[in-house]
C-alpha cells in the first residue's frame, strides 16, 4: 500500500498545562511531526479512543505517577497505517494496518504519531480503524484481570458490568480459556452478553449477585463497576483463597 511522506506540521489537539478538559485542549494547525528514531513507527492516526485515564491525566489526577511534558497530545489508544519506519524496526512497513496503547506519548489526538515498535500490533483482520482503536487498553486490563485470579479451564468466573468495554472482552476471553462465566449486566443487555460466550446472565437490576449465586460458589469475581455494595457481593460469592479483580485499578 503506497503510503505518503508525512508533512513537518500537523493538526492537533494539544494540552498546555493540567486542569479541566474544556480549558487546556485546544485545537493547532501547526503542530510538529517528528521523524521516527531508533525503534519507532510512525503512524497516521485514522481513529482514536477515550478511556476514563485520559481524563484523569489531562486534569493531572496521577501526576505523582507519571508526569506530562507540554504541549502533548492526548489519547493513548490508536489505529492507523504506518507511513515511516526508523532504524532497526523489521516487524512492521510502511502501509501496514496497526494499532497501540501508547503509553505515556499518547498522540491518538494528532494525525501522526510515532509509537515504539513493541507496542503495536496488525489490525486484526476484518477489524475496521474504529474498532481496533478501542482495543489496546481495554483488552490488556481484561486480560490482565484473568492473568491475576489464574482463569484456566474450569474456573468459575463472575464478571459483573459484564456489557462494558472491559467486562465484554473478559467475558470472551474467560470463555476461551475454558472458564464457567456468569456475566451481570442489566436486562437489556442479556442477549448480548450471551452473545459473548456467557453461560449465565444475571440482571442486576432484578436479584442482587449475592442471592443469586450463593456463598463461596466462585474462583474469580472482575468487578468493572465498582462501589461498595458490588465489593460485598464479591466478598460474599468468593470462595476461600479466590481473587477479586478490579479493573479501575
Amino acid at each position: 500500500m503506497p503510503s505518503h511522506p508525512a508533512p513537518r506540521t500537523q493538526r492537533a489537539i494539544v494540552q498546555t498545562r493540567y486542569g479541566a478538559v474544556r480549558d487546556v485542549l485546544a485545537l493547532s494547525e501547526t503542530f510538529p511531526v517528528r521523524a521516527p528514531g531508533p525503534g519507532e513507527v510512525q503512524v497516521h492516526v485514522r481513529a482514536a479512543a477515550v478511556n476514563p485515564i485520559d481524563r484523569h491525566l489531562i486534569e493531572g489526577n496521577r501526576r505523582l505517577i507519571t508526569r506530562r511534558r507540554f504541549p502533548f497530545s492526548p489519547l493513548f489508544d490508536l489505529a492507523g497505517v504506518v507511513t515511516e519506519v526508523g532504524d532497526g524496526v523489521t516487524s512492521f512497513r510502511v502501509g501496514d494496518r496497526v494499532h497501540a496503547d501508547n503509553e505515556v506519548d499518547g498522540g491518538g489526538a494528532s494525525e501522526y504519531v510515532n509509537v515504539r515498535a513493541g507496542l503495536l500490533a496488525s489490525v486484526p483482520a476484518g477489524l475496521g480503524f474504529v474498532e481496533s482503536a478501542g482495543l489496546p487498553l481495554a483488552a490488556q486490563t481484561a486480560m490482565t484481570c484473568l492473568d491475576r485470579g489464574r482463569v484456566t479451564f474450569g474456573t468459575r468466573v463472575v464478571v459483573i458490568g459484564a456489557s462494558g468495554g472491559v467486562g465484554h472482552l473478559a467475558v470472551q476471553m474467560a470463555r476461551a480459556a475454558g472458564a464457567f462465566v456468569v456475566g451481570v449486566s442489566s436486562a437489556r443487555n442479556r442477549e448480548f452478553v450471551r452473545s459473548m460466550g456467557a453461560d449465565e446472565v444475571i440482571d442486576r437490576n432484578e436479584i442482587d449477585v449475592s442471592s443469586a449465586l450463593g456463598p463461596g460458589s466462585f474462583d474469580v469475581v472482575i468487578d468493572c463497576v465498582g462501589g461498595r455494595e458490588q465489593w460485598v457481593h464479591a466478598r460474599y460469592v468468593l470462595r476461600p483463597g479466590g481473587t477479586v479483580r478490579d479493573d479501575r485499578a
